[in-house]
């Protein structure tokens, strides 16, 4: 239930973002920037605030299952599978999907870097699905922060972050989930997993009845977000698969894993606290201004730890070329 005070804002929101404006909003996953799907001034200024490179596409958001199909190809098979991950599991998933060729909806062709598939979800958190019903139209929302940086998992990280450059950030508190959604490609008879997320292999076999094993598909050009190799980035490096603090290093443990950590994602050995807790961690140990880099010790490579290490490497990659950004390949998703 929604105090009055997020009601006001949310009505404030609406205003912003139908005269084409931003606003920061809390979803379940990390706080995201949104603005119109249907206004290219609006996603333009998006890529401006961000610093993201065009060709990397924005997922469009929606409240209800029935809005994708203004502007997406959607089958009885395609319908039933987001219907279960958005109605019945409440999972954080967005869908590639093909673009309708004559939509009902026009989506901003800046929004999907001119793609002819789009990525789409429904967010959890509550003050965004209210956000999204008052406005009534799809908006882009990527993370609440500069390209390549730490996505915010709280109201304060999107300030610090972006400062003035946002008229209205809402707050829900932190991110439930803490980490992206997971991105599934369903635009074709091969289903592909293109970032993984909180959302595991498991519960995507047996409770939406897709039947793939791989993430970050083989594509040549980026069809989704997260697919870049560097992204997610603290501004000190960062190193992964640590055991040891080399000097001026915070290390950052998991469960027992290095008893003489600095920080811990998740002293009980949770990959679900550890993904709440990942980027925020990160940002307070860059915020403290003691550390000249960071290592994180090892995370399991199953279930959410996936996604985990999804994250960390491409945090930890280095810095590519604007014109020599390379795509993951395809990974076992076990």
């Amino acid at each position: 239930m929604l105090n009055q005070e997020q009601l006001t804002n949310i009505d404030k929101a609406k205003d912003i973002l139908m005269k084409g404006g931003i606003v920061a909003c809390p979803t379940e996953t990390v706080y995201g920037l949104f603005a119109s799907a249907l206004d290219d001034d609006a996603v333009r200024s998006i890529y401006k605030i961000k610093g993201r490179p065009s060709r990397n596409p924005l997922i469009v958001h929606i409240h209800d299952i029935n809005q994708a199909r203004d502007f997406c190809d959607i089958d009885d098979i395609q319908y039933d599978t987001m219907n279960k991950a958005w109605n019945i599991y409440n999972y954080s998933v967005s869908f590639v999907l093909r673009m309708k060729d004559n939509p009902d909806v026009n989506i901003s062709k800046l929004a999907t870097s001119g793609l002819e598939t789009v990525a789409v979800r429904i967010p959890m958190d509550p003050v965004a699905n209210a956000m999204l019903k008052a406005c009534g139209i799809p908006l882009v929302a990527p993370s609440a922060n500069t390209s390549n940086y730490l996505s915010p998992t709280n109201h304060d990280m999107v300030v610090m972050d972006l400062g003035d450059k946002v008229p209205l950030v809402l707050d829900n508190g932190s991110s439930t989930r803490g980490l992206e959604s997971t991105i599934i490609d369903i635009s074709s008879g091969v289903y592909r997993i293109l970032r993984p997320g909180v959302l595991t292999y498991s519960e995507i076999r047996s409770n939406l009845g897709i039947n793939t094993e791989e993430y970050c598909a083989t594509y040549e050009n980026i069809v989704a977000p997260g697919m870049m190799k560097k992204h997610y980035s603290p501004r000190i490096p960062m190193r992964i698969n640590a055991y040891d603090r080399k000097p001026g290093e915070a290390l950052v443990g998991f469960g027992n894993s290095v008893p003489d950590c600095d920080f811990n994602l998740s002293k009980s050995g949770d990959l679900h606290e550890a993904a709440r807790n990942l980027y925020a961690t990160l940002k307070k140990i860059e915020d403290l201004g003691i550390y000249i880099s960071i290592a994180i010790s090892a995370i399991p490579e199953e279930g959410v730890g996936i996604a985990i290490n999804d994250r960390l490497r491409r945090g930890s990659a280095p810095s590519e070329p604007a014109d020599q950004i390379t795509i993951e390949r395809c990974k076992p998703y076990v």
